[in-house]
């Protein structure tokens, strides 16, 4: 918009929806009338022109729904059809990037293996032009023969990574006469394409066996160590309903984590993974039902699926929906690589922070028992040095407090402990 105010755009399964910055509600702004078959959309950020002027425009699909083009100067929501007259055909991507200057789709309905471009600047015109085809729209077909189908395009520097779920594919080139597509070497492909996030010179994306990065030479998992039980308990299925978005060089991804491995039934999202790809750390944050995320300006925009007509933002609070909620710190289990080594006389120290009177609680839990000491904390801050005396061969900490008081450790934890070797 010409005052430059923030414009949020949601969709469910009613319409598509704006909300524009200082004002109170959400506008419908397609359709008219009736419903849509699909909530998730896949969208780019252009330029078209209208009224012999340029417009910004979002250009939204999804391969059931078609294309709906949301314009920049009022807001105004419309279906447009793409035909392409070589083909006889309309387009429906379940999947669109702009790269190059051109938008590419991929999810054309019965073509698995068909990647599609525009021609150069113009975002309604797909088809070939005979006379320059560098100016020209077309399809690039890669078949793999195996049943597999493109499911996600993304833009990667000055590539294109077009993705199946068992293979990945980078295309090189500017025009027609350019275009190379070659295979990514290394391990598994994107198990969807909403997991799929980019930060820089990485891609991350969940695989069937864990977390996948492509770093353009190769794609790898990370340490699926860090990450094993979480991973061992997915739910089945749970890869259709992840999401993910990568804010402030963190790759936030949310899905569904059975309790044990024998809960079954439809689970929803409930577990985010963050992972500090400066650090090389990982945090997992549970029960919050995440539907969709979203970054923008350094902040995560979520919605749920118990509150799917509210948007949240990750991380600004210190509750839920205005609620305060009792939230505790734990590591995973750790053995310090050595799996036959006894830890013990476990000693803590760091600087904590919190309300007046309020006391922390630190548990050093082994696969023999836990045990647990507290201690006051104070506004102002102060060193706490504590030991607890547990033994065993791995171990994990807990931090809580009583209720919902905040609190906040500066500057990390110390763990010093005696290793006596078997």
């Amino acid at each position: 918009q010409e005052d430059e105010r923030e414009v949020f755009v949601a969709a469910t399964l009613d319409g598509i929806y704006t909300w524009t910055a200082g004002t109170d509600a959400w506008i419908r702004r397609y359709p008219a009338e009736g419903t849509l078959y699909k909530d998730a959309w896949s969208y780019v950020t252009y330029e078209t022109v209208r009224n012999e002027a340029t417009v910004d425009v979002l250009l939204m699909t999804n391969d059931r729904d078609g294309m709906v083009i949301v314009y920049g100067d009022d807001l105004s929501a419309q279906k447009i059809e793409i035909n392409m007259a070589s083909g006889g055909k309309t387009l429906k991507f379940s999947h669109i990037e702009r790269h190059n200057e051109r938008i590419w789709g991929c999810g054309q309905p019965g073509e698995p293996d068909n990647l599609y471009y525009s021609r150069p600047y113009e975002i309604l015109s797909w088809d070939p032009i005979v006379e320059t085809p560098e100016l020209g729209g077309g399809m690039i077909q890669q078949p793999t023969w195996d049943g597999d189908e493109f499911i996600a395009l993304r833009r990667f520097g000055a590539y294109l990574v077009a993705c199946k779920k068992r293979s990945m594919w980078l295309i090189r080139g500017t025009d027609p006469s350019t275009f190379t597509i070659e295979e990514v070497y290394g391990s598994d492909a994107p198990a969807s394409a909403a997991s799929i996030a980019v930060d820089g010179a990485q891609m991350f994306y969940l695989s069937e066996s864990g977390i996948g990065v492509y770093d353009g030479s190769a794609a790898q998992l990370l340490d699926k160590n860090a990450l094993y039980e979480t991973m061992m308990l997915r739910a089945p299925g749970c890869e259709e309903r992840a999401a993910a978005c990568v804010a402030r060089h963190v790759y936030y991804l949310a899905l569904a984590v059975r309790n044990d491995a024998y809960e079954e039934g439809s689970i929803e999202n409930n577990t985010i993974i963050e992972y500090d790809t400066i650090r090389g750390t990982f945090l997992l944050r549970t029960g919050i039902p995440v539907r969709s995320m979203y970054a923008a300006g350094g902040k995560v925009y979520f919605t749920t699926s118990t509150q799917p007509y509210q948007v949240f933002t990750l991380g600004s609070g210190t509750g839920y929906n205005g609620q305060s909620v009792h939230a505790y710190w734990q590591t995973g289990w750790m053995d310090l690589g050595g799996k036959n080594v006894q830890k013990s006389a476990f000693e803590l120290r760091f600087y904590a922070k919190g309300e007046t009177g309020a006391t922390m609680t630190l548990t050093v839990e082994t696969e023999r028992k836990e045990k647990q000491k507290s201690v006051a904390l104070y506004e102002t801050g102060k060193m706490h040095k504590v030991r607890i005396a547990n033994r065993g061969k791995r171990f994990r900490l807990k931090i809580e407090t009583e209720g919902t008081q905040a609190w906040s450790i500066m500057g990390g934890m110390q763990i010093n402990m005696d290793i006596d070797g078997e």
